[in-house]
Order: structure tokens, then C-alpha cells, then sequence
């Protein structure tokens, strides 16, 4: 490990913590420096898209997620899947998502931020469509881009920022239509 490393990961984790301040949905659940990766779970308060075992598709949350940032990302461009899995809820219905949990977080740059990486969750989150992928072709849930396709109404190119969002109770899952 390199000494510019380790002035990184402090970086890395001091953004974390800032952006968690910042913002009125995120929370942090643990952060732990593993030497050459930082882990951490974090928590948006706020309701995304799942499908029940019924299948029927509605709004639950919060929405847990671990994040992994090592330090070959310093230099070279992460895997799109390496940096982010989903712990809850476990039936996210998603078009980026893979079935173990992990979320593609599109094409990301060598040495991205923190912030950065926050942010691409919560726009993946509320279906911010400057970020979601549906396109077919490219997709890990074939039948969540479906639905998105069919329906773009219900999924706008903006929305409120990971620091303007506002809470949302989400105790009363509200069913989608």
C-alpha cells in the first residue's frame, strides 16, 4: 500500500461522512478500512421498486447498499459491477441489477469520488433516467426494463438530488401502478 493510498482512502471515507450530513436520506451503517479497500453500508431512506413473491411490483424501503473501493481503482476504471451490491430489499426490481444484488453504475472513470458514487445510487434508486439503463440489449433484468420502457411516464430525466430529497416514510409501501 502506498502512502497516496492511504491519504485517498481517508478522502474517500471523510466524503462519505460528508455527503451523509449533507443529505436527508442517506445514512451510514459502517465504514472499515481493510488495508487495500475500504468497505461501507449505507442506507437511502427512501422507496424504490420491488417485486413481490405474488408479483406484484411496488415501492419498499429503505434501500441498503455495499459499497467496495479498492485501491486499483486509483488508476485504472472499476468494473461496473465490482463497486456496489444491494442488501435490501433483496427483491429490488431493477433493470441494472443483477440477480446476486450487485448494481451497474454505467461506465466509471478511474479515481471516481465517493460523492460520485453516491450519487449514481441514488439516481439508480429513484429511477432517474439520465442513469438508468433500459435498453434490452443491455440490461440484467430484462422484465424490469420492459416495465420502465412501457411506462417512461412514471420515470423522470430528473428528480430531486441526493441533498434536496426528502425522507419518505416508507412504512406505507405504496403499490405501484
Amino acid at each position: 500500500m502506498s502512502r497516496m493510498w492511504d491519504l485517498k482512502k481517508q478522502s474517500l471515507i471523510h466524503g462519505l461522512y460528508q455527503c451523509a450530513d449533507r443529505s436527508r436520506v442517506l445514512s451510514i451503517i459502517g465504514v472499515k478500512d481493510l488495508g487495500p479497500e475500504i468497505h461501507a453500508v449505507v442506507q437511502y431512506q427512501y422507496p424504490t421498486l420491488v417485486k413481490n413473491q405474488d408479483g406484484r411490483i411496488m415501492r419498499e424501503g429503505p434501500v441498503v447498499v455495499g459499497l467496495r473501493y479498492s485501491e486499483r481503482i486509483l488508476s485504472e476504471a472499476p468494473h461496473p459491477l465490482e463497486i456496489a451490491a444491494v442488501f435490501a430489499p433483496d427483491n429490488l426490481f431493477h433493470p441494472n441489477l443483477s440477480r446476486g444484488g450487485l448494481i451497474c453504475l454505467g461506465h466509471p472513470t478511474p479515481g471516481l469520488s465517493m460523492e460520485q458514487i453516491l450519487h449514481t445510487l441514488w439516481a439508480a434508486i429513484t429511477f432517474n433516467m439520465k442513469v438508468v439503463n433500459p435498453r434490452l440489449g443491455e440490461v440484467m433484468c430484462r422484465e424490469a426494463a420492459e416495465l420502465v420502457i412501457q411506462h417512461r411516464e412514471y420515470f423522470p430525466l430528473t428528480e430531486a438530488g441526493l441533498f434536496e430529497a426528502e425522507p419518505v416514510d416508507c412504512s406505507a409501501r405504496p403499490a405501484w401502478s
